[in-house]
């Protein structure tokens, strides 16, 4: 199956995102729904971090 290609991820949309929804540990006292929807946010956080330094690096490759 062919895969479908990703769009551009800008550097400003990531770095307000981890701005926003930052990698951190849940205070304590947060239920259970709530570390899971964080953890949500952050993994799409996660997510367009890989594909952006996969854009990058395929991009970097081809200038070479």
């Amino acid at each position: 199956m062919d895969e479908i290609p990703f769009p551009s991820v800008p550097k400003a949309l990531l770095d307000d995102l981890d701005t926003r929804f930052p990698d951190r540990c849940p205070p304590l006292g947060m239920s259970e729904a709530e570390i899971y929807y964080r953890s949500g946010q952050r993994a799409v956080v996660a997510f367009l971090q890989d594909q952006f330094n996969l854009q990058n690096e395929i991009f970097t490759e081809e200038e070479n």
